[in-house]
């Protein structure tokens, strides 16, 4: 991981875009980062990006999305050498089921957090998405997420 890389936010949803880009700046004037956020609006759209070779930091990324949702994303990743150890955490708007929790169990995410209707939850869950994973550190749980 390139701590040092742009910090990936990946989510269909250009009102959750918009906030989570304030979320960061408010984040990254508090932890003083230099990391650029980069925003995509489709899982298709970062691949691209991805073939381009410049090493997120960080990828962070919604679980529902239309054509390449957030698994199916994930399994991309792992086949690409460029964004393969990258750090990839789910951030979701609802709970997924227990089938989906499985499945996301077997592909190395380092979390999965729910997004809160509250704006400083979700400063405060994106400071520590961020800093633990910056810093080298594991979100991960004994039951292999957090929220």
């Amino acid at each position: 991981m390139s701590k040092y890389g742009p910090i990936i936010y990946i989510d269909d949803d250009p009102e959750e875009c918009s906030l989570f880009q304030e979320v960061y700046t408010e984040i990254s004037e508090e932890l003083s980062l230099s990391n650029e956020l980069k925003l995509f609006y489709s899982a298709a759209d970062f691949m691209q990006y991805a073939e381009e070779d410049i090493a997120p930091a960080l990828i962070i990324c919604d679980l529902a999305m239309p054509v390449l949702n957030g698994i199916d994303l994930r399994q991309e990743v792992l086949q690409n050498p460029a964004v393969t150890n990258t750090p990839f955490v789910i951030y979701s708007t609802a709970e997924p089921d227990p089938n989906t929790l499985f499945r996301l169990s077997k592909l190395y995410i380092d979390g999965l957090y729910i997004k809160s209707q509250s704006y400083q939850k979700m400063v405060d869950t994106g400071r520590t998405i961020i800093s633990h994973l910056l810093n080298g550190k594991s979100c991960k749980t004994k039951a292999g997420f957090i929220e």
